[in-house]
């Protein structure tokens, strides 16, 4: 919520936590953050490659 209160955005219903969604080939997952046609947001651990967040996402839409 940190981050939307930057752009003072307060009310976290503009976002889904916890998005349960298919990925490209069926497999189910979890997106982290989903504001649709806005933004999409996957996490990793300090000191894991940013690139697995990036094709997280991408296999989510």
């Amino acid at each position: 919520m940190d981050f939307f209160e930057i752009f003072g955005i307060t009310n976290k219903r503009v976002a889904t936590f916890e998005l349960n969604d298919k990925k490209l080939g069926g497999a189910q997952g979890f997106v982290d953050l989903f504001w649709p046609g806005v933004l999409l947001v996957e996490h990793k651990s300090r000191g894991k490659c940013l690139d697995d967040a990036v094709d997280q996402a991408i296999a989510y839409r």
